[in-house]
């Protein structure tokens, strides 16, 4: 479970006319990624990555990203973490070793930080904000099939047994629900990430003292749920098997924990939702 939602669909940068050189500066990874996304046409291409996105949904994407973009922090964010990570340096060995291109190294380096900004900005939004993702994490487990729903909330094993073919299931859940829900969570996924970018509001973190009586209150909450349930011994062997890919037992187990942390309540749940997000980073 700590690797839920590790599948986000923000911003595949296609940086593939980054210059080439020994070291490539700041300004022009930013430059590059700007290139990809200045035009209407540009953010369009990048929706088309994205089939389940059509109609009024691809326009609310292509506005998602518009707004994750139109500030330049972000790209500052990315061109940073770029050029401390030595990816900036086309003499390394990422390059050399494995024939890699800079754009591809680029674009997959940009996918996997936003996926980091949106884990790590969710421990500084508000207990508000944190219910709020638990509650949408249990919808799309509401309308997945069994197949997505496991994958989803265990990409780790499925992915490993080849039962995931793909990284899109976030959006293929998302797609389904109203225009409407669609804008406020882009809403509320751009507040994460914005958040975790300026290093504000600071990191929200339970005493120890807080966490032990939260983490009480979910492991009776999550006893009494697990012992009403009539996919119990499935549920079981799929905790105690590793190699166990019942998609139904593994996403009635991970709905459980998400629906005995909505069981909690007042400042129990408040301490337990900080500990969790802290958790997902």
């Amino acid at each position: 479970m700590k690797k839920i939602l590790s599948y986000l669909f923000f911003a595949s940068f296609l940086v593939s006319n980054l210059v080439h050189g020994e070291i490539i500066s700041e300004e022009q990874i930013i430059s590059a990624m700007k290139s990809v996304t200045s035009t209407k046409e540009s953010l369009s291409k990048l929706a088309d990555a994205y089939p389940m996105f059509y109609g009024t949904k691809k326009q609310i994407l292509i506005k998602h990203f518009k707004k994750t973009y139109q500030d330049g922090n972000y790209f500052s964010y990315i061109a940073e973490q770029f050029s401390q990570a030595g990816l900036n340096d086309t003499s390394s060995p990422i390059y050399k070793n494995n024939n890699n291109d800079i754009g591809m190294v680029a674009k997959n380096f940009s996918a996997t930080i936003a996926e980091s900004l949106l884990l790590k900005g969710l421990s500084r939004l508000s207990y508000e904000d944190q219910k709020y993702f638990i509650s949408h994490m249990s919808l799309l487990m509401n309308i997945a099939e069994p197949r997505q729903c496991a994958a989803y909330l265990y990409p780790e094993r499925f992915e490993k047994n080849g039962a995931m073919k793909d990284a899109l299931i976030e959006m293929e859940l998302l797609a389904k629900l109203p225009d409407t829900y669609i804008e406020r969570y882009f809403f509320f996924a751009r507040k994460a990430m914005s958040a975790e970018i300026k290093d504000s509001p600071i990191r929200r973190e339970p005493s120890k003292s807080q966490q032990e009586f939260a983490t009480n209150a979910f492991d009776v909450k999550i006893g009494e749920l697990y012992g009403n349930h009539p996919n119990l011994n499935a549920m079981l062997n799929f905790i105690d098997n590793p190699n166990s890919i019942d998609y139904k037992a593994g996403c009635d187990s991970g709905v459980v924990v998400i629906d005995a942390m909505l069981s909690l309540e007042g400042n129990i749940q408040d301490w337990y939702l900080q500990n969790y997000m802290l958790q997902l980073h």
